[in-house]
């Protein structure tokens, strides 16, 4: 496995249009200075919920992020709803694809995922369990979410 860097992010904020609001905007920012030291010089992905909110946030990260070398990736399969529930474990076989071919992977979609599709990635293919930071409530905020260092076997929150 080439993979480093695994971030689990919600999308950012958004307006009653689910559109990428100026705050997003300056969430994902402040995620990105804290990002980059560690993917700059990384080959890296954003893999990305097809909905409009996690889709803006995605692309407005990978352009504010300081790397020469990354893509933006749509799976539908990243959007939550109770009919797709299964939908982790379809993201996470094209996530194994990803983890062989980039040296960073972040993972922009929804809370309901958010903290929960690594954690079950590493068990099914890395065989090893993954415990989460505590966090000061039981949500994630838009344009925050997980850090998880594959070669320190860390993670944090960002």
């Amino acid at each position: 496995m080439r993979m480093k860097i695994f971030a689990e992010i919600r999308h950012g904020d958004y307006g009653d249009n689910f559109r990428l609001s100026e705050l997003g905007r300056l969430h994902l920012r402040e995620l990105a200075e804290k990002l980059n030291p560690l993917v700059g010089h990384l080959c890296a992905i954003v893999f990305t919920s097809s909905a409009v909110r996690a889709s803006e946030s995605a692309n407005f990260l990978a352009s504010t992020l300081k790397t020469a070398n990354i893509s933006v990736e749509e799976c539908e399969h990243l959007q939550f709803d109770h009919e797709r529930a299964g939908n982790t474990k379809k993201s996470a076989g094209r996530l194994l694809e990803l983890s062989e071919k980039y040296d960073a992977v972040i993972v922009v979609t929804h809370l309901e995922l958010v903290g929960g599709l690594y954690p079950y990635f590493a068990e099914k293919y890395l065989h090893k369990e993954i415990f989460l930071p505590p966090r000061d409530d039981d949500s994630v905020r838009c344009g925050h979410g997980y850090l998880h260092d594959i070669e320190r076997n860390t993670c944090s929150t960002v």
